[in-house]
């Protein structure tokens, strides 16, 4: 059985948000790269004692390149790897919150289950103990299932 989410942004607005702070972070770190090149660049130009004026010319279009191609192949990049890593938190908590109301609407058939690998697993199993408290029928048993994704691992009684 094939345990992939189909939809890679459950909760976009989250993960959207974590995503920019990731860009945010890479291009300080890209801004810091061009003054550490720059700096590097001027020390060089200026202690040729023959073309420095070439280099302090050309030096302007050398660095745009650069940096256009490292955010050409970075951002992707950054924007793949993040949206992945906020997969494994925004999975769970839009798992949790469907329980939830699925609890408030007395339609919550068992306990809450995530993936193995997902985050929150003991919160999902705090989940599972204050409903089993509340009355809701059903042990806490364990909150991770590798063979059911979060969107069927709840299933809905038939009307």
């Amino acid at each position: 059985m094939d345990n992939r989410r189909k939809k890679k942004l459950i909760k976009p607005s989250f993960q959207w948000k974590i995503i920019l702070v990731f860009l945010c972070i890479s291009c300080i770190a890209v801004l810091l790269q061009w003054i550490v090149l720059s700096r590097a660049l001027l020390s060089i130009a200026s202690s040729m004692p023959n073309d420095g004026d070439m280099l302090l010319h050309d030096m302007a279009r050398i660095m745009f390149i650069s940096m256009s191609i490292s955010a050409a192949v970075f951002t992707p990049l950054i924007v793949s790897i993040g949206s992945l890593l906020t997969l494994r938190i925004a999975g769970p908590i839009h798992h949790m919150e469907t329980y939830l109301q699925q609890v408030l609407d007395g339609e919550a058939t068992g306990p809450c289950r995530i993936r193995e690998k997902d985050e929150f697993q003991e919160l999902c199993q705090l989940i599972n103990a204050c409903v089993y408290e509340r009355g809701m029928g059903h042990a806490p048993g364990p909150v991770s299932s590798p063979e059911v994704a979060p969107e069927e691992a709840v299933e809905r009684p038939a009307a």
